[in-house]
Formats: C-alpha cells, structure tokens, sequence
C-alpha cells in the first residue's frame, strides 16, 4: 500500500515540472521541435513553462488557456492575419518580432 501511495505522489510531482523546449523554425534543427505550435501541443496547460524559438516561423500560433507559458526568441513569427492568438491564460511573450497581415498583428517584444 505504501508503495502505491508513494508511486501516486511521485507521478503527481512529475506532472508539476516546468519544461523548457526548443523550436528551430523552418522545420526544425537536430533536436528542436519544427514549430511553436508543436512545441504547445507537447505541454501541458498549467507550466511553467518555456519555449525558446530560433530563426523565422511562418505559422498561426492560437493559445488556449495557457499558464504560466513563456514563448521567447531571438525570433520572427510571420502569421496569416494574426500570428500569435491569445485567448484567457498567463503568457509571456519576449524578444520576438511578430508579423501578420493584419496592421493590429504588427509588434515587438522586448527582452526582460
């Protein structure tokens, strides 16, 4: 019983850790994930957690309840209309230049 019990706890921890993953846009790099969108997909939705982006990424970016996610460059994030969609979460977004059609879609972020 006390081995179920401390198995129990030590899957709850792990599901606890903050994860840290590379994205080398276009389509990846030996051992980075091929987009920002992949990279999202593989966490979970409470962090922390961060995603650390290289090179120019040409894809939407929509993220859902997201917390605690950090999503940093150096970086460009070059979308249809809007590039990075964020609906209701805790996102950080730093050091990335973020282009999409839409003049509203156009910004930059500032290291910190």
């Amino acid at each position: 019983m006390r081995l179920l019990a401390g198995s129990c706890v030590a899957l709850l921890a792990l599901s606890s850790f903050a994860a840290s993953v590379p994205v080398g846009c276009p389509g990846g790099t030996p051992g980075d994930l091929p987009s920002i969108t992949a990279a999202v997909a593989s966490l979970d939705l409470d962090g922390p957690h961060t995603i650390t982006v290289s090179g120019t990424c040409t894809e939407n970016v929509v993220l859902n309840q997201r917390e605690r996610l950090v999503i940093q460059g150096p970086a460009t994030i070059i979308g249809p209309a809007i590039a990075i969609a964020i609906r209701d979460g805790n996102v950080v977004l730093r050091n990335l230049v973020v282009r999409g059609t839409s003049p509203a879609s156009r910004w930059r972020t500032t290291a910190r």
